[in-house]
């Protein structure tokens, strides 16, 4: 029997996940770039990013031990000596969240969404028992805004009266690669080569709201901008 392959397999993913979450601290989504409000993206380098194709993500993303001849496993660089075919793979992504909590006893909930590039992938057989493969895909993305009022009967105490307190954060991390694999009878070995790239700002800012009390108090401002 004689079996063509593709030529190229063009994949376009589109997943949409519903989430719902509580919270104890105001927060609002961007309205300039429509990102949905994380607070957990304030930690590391942010929230991940699967960057895995759509047909490893439907099996689970199962990726040590999978290759194929018109896909590129990213995850294992060794799988490329088996594509037989270029292969160019392109996915998106997006995702809704709900959030909700109380607010001096009003219960308040906003919606916010994203879409991005999940992952651009270019698979280039080299002869028969050699392959390569260039990618790029968003490694992580980082938003939150929250804020927090503190009194002097809090815990801790504030020595400074009531007053707001807000946290805010910003970026994301970028992934470009390129990586090679050959095999030699029933072994396969590969690697990949890549760059981390981007810009995450964090900030603190602490405003007395009591002034009458503590007239000589200032605002105070936190500032960290991290480049990789």
């Amino acid at each position: 029997m004689y079996h063509r392959l593709a030529k190229s397999v063009p994949v376009l993913l589109l997943s949409v996940i519903s989430l719902s979450a509580t919270g104890q601290t105001s927060s609002v989504s961007n309205p300039r770039n429509g990102w949905e409000n994380n607070p957990y993206s304030k930690y590391g380098l942010g929230e991940l990013r699967i960057g895995n194709n759509t047909s490893l993500r439907g099996m689970g993303n199962i990726t040590s031990a999978y290759s194929s001849a018109t896909m590129a496993n990213t995850d294992n660089p060794a799988s490329y000596s088996f594509i037989r075919r270029t292969t160019f793979e392109v996915g998106a992504n997006m995702t809704t969240r709900t959030v909700e909590g109380t607010d001096n006893g009003t219960t308040e909930k906003y919606k916010s969404g994203t879409a991005s590039v999940a992952y651009m992938n270019l698979a280039v057989p080299v002869g028969k028992n050699a392959g390569m493969c260039f990618g790029f895909r968003p490694y992580s993305a980082t938003y939150y805004y929250l804020t927090d009022t503190i009194h002097s009967t809090s815990t801790p105490a504030s020595p400074l009266g009531d007053a707001i307190k807000s946290y805010r954060g910003e970026g994301a991390m970028n992934f470009a690669f390129v990586g090679g694999s050959a095999k030699y009878k029933g072994l396969s070995a590969g690697m990949n080569f890549g760059f981390l790239f981007g810009n995450i700002n964090k900030s603190i800012v602490l405003v007395p709201t009591d002034k009458l009390t503590y007239n000589n108090a200032y605002y105070s401002q936190f500032v960290t901008n991290s480049r990789v």
